[in-house]
């Protein structure tokens, strides 16, 4: 994959990514093959690794495709992904006036951002997400009402269960107003509640035999599917990858019995 970017093998990328999907993402050192292609100016290659899913917002490394570009008269690719930043996840001015107000804990002034719902901060954060992050049950009820919606993914892939812990760039245990803000048992119950999914990622992790075997019965190939968001998992305390999938950290053997039944891959120690 990186050196098919780097090349501009369009060719080469695609089949990877058809047989393996996942690849769209994959990095060595925190870069992607979409670092790749911007570094090398190669356009059809970004533009194809956008279109399937690669994320675009990938910080690690600070603002590396502005500096890449910059730095090998390499434009194109950058306007390309910021086009589809703007188009796919909001990502604008006002968004980043609305996670500064909402990270100082100042709701009342991200509410008076013109279309708070809709907007998203330079990380594809939206407000429902930041009031996930910040633990915040009445702002999450109040941006319902007007509209905000649970399962909005960010770029890295993350829905707002996956944030109740916080994130790489918003530590759930320290970014807090421990006065105001739930529990994050509390907010992942009030996110159940009001309709927010479990995916198969998820619901093995909270212990949840049933939606396993149910979302297995739609569709068994889910046993083996990669996490939407796999960024950070460990550091957040969550088993969103696929050997927290696999394991499930929590002793859930009945669980881990019922996925193998749907062809779950083995686990590491069933390998030995």
């Amino acid at each position: 994959m990186r050196q098919g970017s780097d090349a501009g093998d369009l060719v080469t990328v695609s089949e990877l990514v058809e047989r393996r999907p996942a690849l769209v993402n994959c990095s060595f050192a925190f870069r992607t093959s979409l670092h790749s292609a911007v570094r090398e100016g190669q356009l059809e290659v970004a533009a194809y690794l956008l279109t399937n899913g690669a994320d675009a917002v990938n910080r690690a490394v600070g603002d590396g495709f502005r500096r890449m570009a910059r730095e090998r008269h390499h434009h194109a690719p950058v306007r390309r992904r910021e086009t589809h930043l703007r188009e796919t996840f909001c990502i604008c001015p006002d968004g980043a006036e609305m996670a500064a107000a909402m990270r100082a804990g100042d709701f009342a002034r991200a509410l008076q951002v013109p279309g708070l719902s809709a907007v998203a901060d330079q990380c594809g954060n939206r407000a429902i997400h930041w009031a996930v992050l910040r633990r915040r049950i009445d702002w999450v009820a109040t941006l319902l009402e007007m509209g905000a919606v649970l399962e909005t993914q960010r770029p890295d892939g993350a829905r707002t269960l996956q944030l109740v812990k916080g994130g790489y760039r918003f530590r759930g245990w320290r970014g807090v107003d421990a006065e105001s803000a739930a529990t994050p048992e509390e907010m992942l119950r009030q996110l159940l509640v009001r309709g927010a999914e479990k995916d198969i990622c998820t619901a093995p992790y909270l212990g949840d035999a049933r939606r396993v075997k149910q979302l297995l019965a739609e569709d068994p190939g889910q046993a083996n599917r990669t996490a939407d968001d796999v960024t950070h998992a460990a550091q957040c305390g969550r088993a969103r990858t696929q050997r927290g999938r696999r394991d499930f950290a929590r002793g859930r053997g009945r669980l881990e019995r019922g996925r193998r039944k749907f062809g779950g891959l083995p686990q590491p120690s069933d390998l030995k």
